[in-house]
């Protein structure tokens, strides 16, 4: 029988076990990513899994975007702990199926960024990340969602989520975080600030606004891709708050001064900069503007973002607290 576009082939899982092991942790990878260096990558930290008495279970994602539902098989099949091994694309779409669980996440970082990771003050070396997941503890932090789907790190809207829309696949593939620089470089030209309603609400409360939007960063994290910018700099993920970061000028000198203040985390000092805290925040525009959600493009206004308090447990050195 013939296999239609909806239907797509079993998991393919890889149970490796250790004699008199207690815990078994899923790892979660794309198998056509990377080529033959992550090939060898997953077989490494197999191995690395083992050399720590674990019993460890690889589960490869069968398409684009397929992590959230290899992440719920693995979780059906009794895992102790479910492991996104990749960027902070895989960790979004793991996440989604750990968000308000008991089930911790670990991370593998392969990725072009790894901003969760960064955060968190984990390892970006892979190896040493499997020994933090077998030897660590989970850590709730919290999470926000945007019209019902979760982030770990940030939303934003406007430019940089334009940038995304732009940016190249296959040239992500080759050149990591140079196919934003270029969907970047693409946008500002093209890329026009939108007027906007705005509501924050803090349990009771509610504040009504009307802005120029040309970019809004809403985060769950102090760190905006690779560390170098900061847009919130005073972000914590476990306070049950966002942070946001709403830049009006319609300008480009002025977006270009927003930039490098961004680099200093001082972006909040200039006039036509507001930021703020909320548990909820609702956005309607008078076109449709452009978001996306850690580092990938999703789509376009109106959105509802809140946070989730505690949502989701990430597995950390012991004693470990995350940068804040």
């Amino acid at each position: 029988m013939m296999t239609t576009q909806t239907e797509l082939p079993p998991f393919e899982v890889d149970l490796r076990r250790t004699p008199g092991a207690a815990k078994t942790a899923y790892v979660v990878y794309n198998a056509a990513a990377g080529g033959s260096r992550q090939k060898v990558e997953i077989e490494d930290v197999r191995k690395r899994f083992l050399a720590n008495g674990w019993s460890v279970a690889t589960i490869a994602t069968r398409c684009a975007g397929d992590g959230t539902e290899a992440a719920r098989h693995a979780m059906g099949l009794g895992a102790d702990v479910v492991v996104a091994m990749g960027g902070d694309g895989t960790v979004n779409e793991v996440a989604q199926a750990l968000a308000k669980t008991a089930m911790p996440l670990g991370i593998v970082p392969i990725g072009t960024v790894n901003v969760l990771v960064r955060e968190l003050g984990l390892s970006l070396d892979a190896m040493e990340a499997v020994d933090i997941i077998a030897t660590g503890e989970p850590l709730a932090i919290d999470l926000g969602t945007v019209n019902g789907r979760y982030f770990t790190m940030m939303s934003s809207l406007g430019y940089d989520a334009a940038s995304a829309f732009a940016m190249i696949p296959t040239v992500k593939q080759w050149s990591g975080q140079l196919a934003y620089w270029i969907g970047a470089v693409q946008s500002f030209g093209k890329h026009r600030a939108v007027r906007a309603k705005i509501v924050l609400e803090d349990g009771k409360r509610k504040k009504r606004l009307r802005r120029l939007i040309y970019m809004m960063v809403i985060s769950n994290t102090q760190l905006y891709g690779d560390g170098a910018l900061k847009f919130t700099p005073q972000a914590n993920v476990r306070d049950g708050l966002l942070d946001i970061c709403l830049i009006r000028s319609a300008r480009w000198y002025r977006a270009l001064l927003h930039i490098v203040l961004s680099f200093t985390g001082k972006i909040g000092s200039v006039s036509d900069v507001e930021t703020f805290r909320t548990r909820r925040i609702t956005i309607t525009t008078s076109r449709p503007f452009p978001y996306q959600i850690d580092g990938d493009p999703v789509g376009h206004t109106p959105v509802v973002i809140e946070v989730a308090p505690l949502g989701l447990h990430v597995m950390v050195r012991p004693g470990n607290q995350p940068r804040v």
